[in-house]
C-alpha cells in the first residue's frame, strides 16, 4: 500500500517539475481560482495557472486547497503563500479570472483588490460565462412572470425525474404521438445557462408534456393538476417561444467566453452582436424573433382559441398585451444586466492592448493615418510597464519600433490572432522585444474560470461517497496526474522512478 502511495507522489511530483519548468520559461503567469466544497464537506480553492510557453497558451492545475472559510483574507493568504512557495515574482503574476463573487472581486477588501497591492501588474477579470448567467438570472428574478415561468420548469423537472412511474408515461406518450423523445433537463443555477437546455426539452416535448399532467390531474394528483394548468396557458407557451429566441445568443456567447484559447476579437464582437441583436428584438416587428413571431402568425388567425403543435390553446387580446409587456420588461432588463455586468473599465486594459499589439486594428487605418494611431493607447501601456523593469519592457524602445511595428501588423496574413501572437512571440522576439512583452502580457490573462469548473468535476469523480477521507494532499496528486498527465506512452517515467528512489532506501531485489 505504502509503495503504492509513493509511485502516486512520484508520477505527481513529474509533473509539477514539468510545471515549474515552463514557470521558468513564462514571461508573466496567470492565476485562475474558485471555490466548491467537496463531498466530505471541506471547502476548497481550486487553483490553476495560465502560462504562454513558446507562444501557446498552457493551462496547469496546481491544487485544490483546504481552506477554513471563503474570507478574502484567507484565499489571499492561500495564493500568496502558493505563489512564494513556488518562487514567482511579484512582477510576473499579470492576471486573476475568478467566477466574480463579491469576495474574489470586491471593490475594497476582495481578493484582486489585496493581490493588486502586492503584485502590480495583475488585471482582475471576472469569468465572461459566469457574468452571462448572472445576467439572465438576475434579470429573470426581476421580472415576476419570467420568475414564475422558470420555477414552474423547473417543477415540472422535479415531478418527474422523482417518480419513474410518471416518467414511462411521458416516454409513452412521446412515443404514441409520434415525437422525438426527449430527456427533461434541470435548471441549475450552478450550471451556466441550463436553463436554455431545460426550455428546448420542454417545447419539443410539450404535447406529451400537456397530455400526462392532464391524466394524472385526472386521477388526482394535485400537484399534476396545478401544472398542468400553467403548461396550457397561452402566456407559458409565449414564454417557452420568447426564450427560446433569447437564450441562445447568450449560450453562443457563454461558450465563446469558456474556450481555452484566447480570441479577443471575439470576446467583445460577439457582446456587441448580442446587445444590438436584443434592441432589435425590442422592435414591433420583434426582429429576429422566429419562434414568437411563428406563435404570433398563427395568434393572428383566431381570437379566442389557438391551435398549437395540435393542441387548442385559450388565448385574449389582454392576455397577450401582457406578455408582449413583460418580454419588453426582461429584455430591456437583459440589457441593462449586459451594461452592468460588463462594465467599460473591465474592457479597458484589454482593449488598449487590443488596439497597440492586435493586427486587425491597424489593418483598417488608411495608410496616411497609422502614424498616430494607437499612440494614446501606447502611452497607456508603457506607463503601466515602465514602473516594473523587470518584465523587459523599455518604454523608449516601444515608442521608437511603434511604427515598424504597425507597419509589420498591416503586412501580416495571419487571419486568427493566436496564430499571429504565437509566430511573433517565436520569430520576432529580437525585432519588437516590447511588444512581444505585451503579447505575453495580454495572453497570461485568464477571461474565464471554466478550467476551475472542470476541476471541480474532477474532484467530484475522484473524491466520491466512497472514497471520501482522501486527504487533501493525496486527491490533489490524483487530480494532478489526471488534469496535467500525458497521455501514458508520453509520459516522463525515467523522472517518475528517481523520484521513487530518492523517497527511501530501497532494497534491490
Amino acid at each position: 500500500m505504502f509503495a503504492a502511495e509513493e509511485m502516486q507522489t512520484s508520477l505527481s511530483l513529474t509533473l509539477e517539475d514539468s510545471l515549474k519548468h515552463d514557470l521558468e520559461k513564462t514571461k508573466f503567469v496567470g492565476i485562475i481560482m474558485d471555490e466548491s466544497i467537496d463531498i466530505a464537506v471541506f471547502k476548497k480553492l481550486c487553483i490553476y495557472f495560465q502560462l504562454v510557453v513558446e507562444g501557446k497558451i498552457k493551462l496547469y492545475f496546481v491544487n485544490n486547497k483546504d481552506i477554513k472559510n471563503g474570507k478574502a483574507e484567507t484565499i489571499f493568504e492561500a495564493v500568496h503563500s502558493l505563489i512564494g512557495d513556488l518562487g514567482i515574482p511579484a512582477w510576473k503574476l499579470a492576471g486573476m479570472g475568478s467566477d466574480g463573487a463579491a469576495v474574489m472581486t470586491g471593490k475594497r477588501t476582495g481578493v484582486g483588490v489585496r493581490l493588486k497591492e502586492v503584485y502590480p501588474l495583475l488585471t482582475s477579470v471576472h469569468c465572461g460565462a459566469h457574468r452571462l448567467a448572472l445576467v439572465v438570472s438576475h434579470a429573470a428574478s426581476e421580472i415576476a412572470d419570467i420568475k414564475t415561468y422558470q420555477n414552474t420548469v423547473k417543477n415540472i423537472f422535479n415531478h418527474f425525474h422523482y417518480s419513474a412511474v410518471r416518467y414511462n408515461q411521458l416516454r409513452h406518450l412521446q412515443e404514441v404521438m409520434e415525437l422525438t423523445p426527449v430527456t427533461l433537463k434541470k435548471p441549475n443555477s450552478v450550471r451556466w445557462l441550463s436553463l436554455h437546455q431545460a426550455i428546448v426539452a420542454v417545447d419539443k416535448c410539450w404535447p406529451a408534456l400537456v397530455a400526462v399532467l392532464g391524466e394524472q390531474a385526472a386521477n388526482g394528483d394535485a400537484a399534476a393538476r396545478g401544472f398542468s394548468t400553467s403548461v396550457e396557458a397561452f402566456k407559458f407557451v409565449f414564454y417557452t417561444s420568447m426564450l427560446l429566441d433569447v437564450l441562445p445568443l447568450f449560450t453562443k456567447l457563454s461558450k465563446a467566453y469558456q474556450s481555452e484559447s484566447l480570441n479577443l476579437d471575439l470576446f467583445k464582437v460577439l457582446l456587441v452582436v448580442t446587445k444590438d441583436s436584443l434592441s432589435l428584438m425590442l422592435n414591433e416587428g420583434m426582429d429576429g424573433m422566429l419562434h414568437v413571431q411563428e406563435l404570433l402568425q398563427i395568434q393572428a388567425n383566431n381570437e379566442n382559441v389557438i391551435e398549437y403543435k395540435g393542441l387548442q390553446i385559450k388565448q385574449s387580446a389582454q392576455s397577450l398585451r401582457v406578455v408582449k409587456n413583460r418580454m419588453a420588461l426582461f429584455i430591456n432588463e437583459l440589457l441593462a444586466q449586459l451594461d452592468r455586468r460588463f462594465p467599460q473599465e473591465v474592457v479597458d486594459t484589454l482593449s488598449d492592448l487590443d488596439t497597440v499589439i492586435i493586427p486587425r486594428k491597424v489593418k483598417q487605418v488608411p495608410l496616411a493615418d497609422v502614424a498616430q494611431f494607437g499612440v494614446p493607447q501606447l502611452l497607456s501601456m508603457c506607463n503601466l510597464f515602465d514602473r516594473h523593469p523587470e518584465a523587459g519592457f523599455d518604454a523608449d524602445r516601444a515608442k521608437a519600433d511603434f511604427m515598424a511595428y504597425k507597419m509589420f501588423c498591416r503586412r501580416s496574413e495571419t487571419p486568427l490572432f493566436s496564430d499571429f501572437a504565437c509566430d511573433a512571440i517565436v520569430n520576432y522576439s529580437e525585432h519588437f522585444p516590447d511588444f512581444v512583452v505585451m503579447l505575453q502580457y495580454l495572453l497570461s490573462i485568464p477571461l474565464n474560470s471554466a478550467s476551475c469548473e472542470r476541476g471541480f468535476s474532477k474532484q467530484n469523480a475522484i473524491k466520491t461517497k466512497h472514497r471520501n477521507r482522501l486527504s487533501e494532499v493525496k486527491l490533489g496528486e490524483l487530480m494532478k496526474i489526471s488534469i496535467n498527465g500525458p497521455h501514458w506512452a508520453q509520459f516522463d517515467y525515467e523522472s517518475a522512478a528517481r523520484h521513487f528512489r530518492a523517497m527511501k532506501d530501497r532494497r534491490l531485489v
